[in-house]
């Protein structure tokens, strides 16, 4: 009993340094970092709205406001200096008069455009500021256009590149 009881924990012994080898050598290892770098958060500011010129019932003509006009919104942009952003624009709005949203009570606003170049990015200075300015086209005014003011919101939105 005592040689069979050997003769076992002889050949467990044999398997388990055997299975050690082979796993040696049909196994590896790596290992690798995970990293992040956190960066500062882009801040936007308006610091001027778009503001069309004042037009007349009729007036069928659209008018365009170019970004470097002095009618042109202007924004600021905050953020990690040097780094580049992008401007992401809306289709379009609409400037609604007080007295609702029927089809003579509001004005087409489209076509926004930054002075930024085609791409609409820029990049912030070494201390992380940047300037743009939008502007947009309002379509003609029609004959039978509500008289009165008329308001409209658009947002704007930067993200780094």
């Amino acid at each position: 009993m005592h040689s069979q009881l050997m003769r076992f924990f002889g050949i467990l012994c044999l398997f388990h340094v055997s299975s050690r080898i082979m796993g040696a050598l049909g196994s590896a290892e790596a290992t690798a970092m995970a990293t992040l770098r956190v960066q500062e958060r882009l801040v936007l500011k308006k610091d001027k709205d778009l503001t069309f010129p004042d037009g007349a019932i009729g007036e069928n003509e659209k008018k365009i406001i170019n970004p470097n006009d002095p009618e042109s919104a202007k924004f600021s942009v905050t953020g990690l200096g040097g780094k580049s952003y992008l401007v992401k624009l809306p289709n379009s709005i609409y400037m609604i008069h007080k007295r609702g949203e029927v089809s003579n009570q509001r004005i087409l606003v489209y076509d926004f455009k930054t002075n930024l170049g085609q791409t609409s990015s820029g990049e912030l200075d070494s201390n992380g500021i940047g300037n743009f300015q939008v502007g947009a086209t309002r379509e003609g005014i029609k004959s039978n256009q509500a008289v009165g003011n008329y308001e409209g919101t658009f947002t704007l939105r930067v993200e780094y590149l």
